[in-house]
């Protein structure tokens, strides 16, 4: 039998440096999970109601085309979410009839049928990488990416401004 896999989400305009290797070295078809916020004081978030898009409206195609992301989904951020998952009791077992439970159920089979896409295909386009200390560089298919290549390449928040896309990171200073 296969362990469970544990995946921990982070909000994905926090990029990390991992995120930009994937860039440099391969597109994949990734799936994400968008936050959304909901302004409602009693935390319904009902489709009458106004959806703050906290990440600001057309990031979620951004970076869908940035990082080939193929399949995106908006989460509310509601108390009771955070509440849940504080104590331990899983929202979507507490609430299964709740609208959010069916996108945390889509968007958890879209990562298994990610998970063994990437697990199970015998495809050997996919890329080798590693890290050669003696170099030192990333290696992938052979081919050395030196850690200050890769660092310029960076696409997250701190290297990035994110609504217009601009550098904010000096390659000079690498």
């Amino acid at each position: 039998s296969t362990p469970p896999v544990s995946l921990n989400f982070a909000s994905i305009s926090l990029l990390s440096l991992a995120e930009s290797l994937v860039e440099v070295v391969e597109k994949e078809q990734l799936r994400s999970a968008e936050e959304a916020s909901s302004d409602d004081a009693d935390d319904d978030a009902s489709p009458t109601k106004e959806r703050i898009q906290i990440f600001g409206p057309g990031h979620k195609s951004r970076l869908s085309d940035q990082y080939g992301i193929e399949h995106t989904y908006s989460v509310p951020l509601l108390d009771r979410i955070a509440a849940n998952g504080d104590s331990g009791d899983p929202f979507v077992l507490s609430h299964p009839d709740a609208p959010q439970s069916s996108t945390y159920r889509e968007l958890a089979s879209s990562v298994v049928r990610e998970v063994g896409k990437v697990k199970y295909n015998r495809d050997s386009s996919r890329p080798v990488v590693a890290f050669d200390s003696a170099k030192p560089a990333v290696v992938v298919d052979g081919r050395d990416i030196s850690p200050a290549t890769l660092r310029r390449a960076c696409r997250c928040a701190y290297c990035v401004e994110e609504l217009t896309g601009r550098q904010l990171l000096d390659p000079a200073t690498i």
